[in-house]
């Protein structure tokens, strides 16, 4: 049991009514001590239609999490549609239920939105080599797929944002130097 849920293993099956009447009480016993699902299945079902129902929920699984996934990403893409980062950090707030924050490199948090967590996840912002922010992610447990994607797709907004401020102000300034240039000729 132990090798089995240090594999990872979630469940054993257990087929009973042939050697077995019941699952032996120490393997129940060790079961339950690890934290291991005993499921046990009467001789008369296959264990392939077991298979088959296991596979079938893994994939409606998978499904609900990539209809979550995009429902994230439209209602993230609406909120950047605002540009606004306080909205893109508004709507992740409140899909993955924590604080979201952006920090600049002096550490200052420039948004907050939310309450702080038990878990962190910080990614860096723009394109440059060394970033001038940071988006902090602060939840009361891991991220589910759907969250990570929620929070990848925030990075790629606020990434495009924080690039087009930052192309805008460099072509100000260089339309600035020209006219300066031009003024004093």
């Amino acid at each position: 049991v132990v090798r089995l849920k240090d594999a990872d293993v979630t469940a054993l099956g257990l087929g009973v009514g042939l050697t077995h009447e019941t699952a032996p009480p120490a393997l129940v016993d060790a079961c339950r001590t690890h934290g291991l699902n005993l499921l046990t299945v009467p001789r008369p079902t296959a264990f392939v239609a077991v298979s088959r129902t296991v596979a079938a929920l893994l994939d409606e699984e998978a499904e609900h999490a990539a209809r979550q996934a995009l429902e994230a990403q439209r209602l993230l893409t609406r909120a950047a549609l605002r540009n606004d980062d306080a909205a893109i950090l508004r709507q992740l707030s409140e899909l993955i239920g924590g604080t979201v924050e952006i920090v600049d490199d002096a550490g200052t948090a420039a948004a907050l939105v939310g309450r702080a967590g038990t878990s962190t996840v910080v990614q860096p912002l723009g394109l440059a080599a060394r970033p001038s922010a940071w988006l902090s992610i602060s939840t009361h447990g891991p991220l589910h797929h759907a969250h990570r994607s929620a929070v990848s797709m925030t990075v790629s907004l606020l990434t495009l944002a924080h690039e087009r401020r930052r192309e805008s102000r460099s072509r100000d300034r260089a339309l600035r130097a020209r006219a300066l240039a031009l003024l004093l000729q």
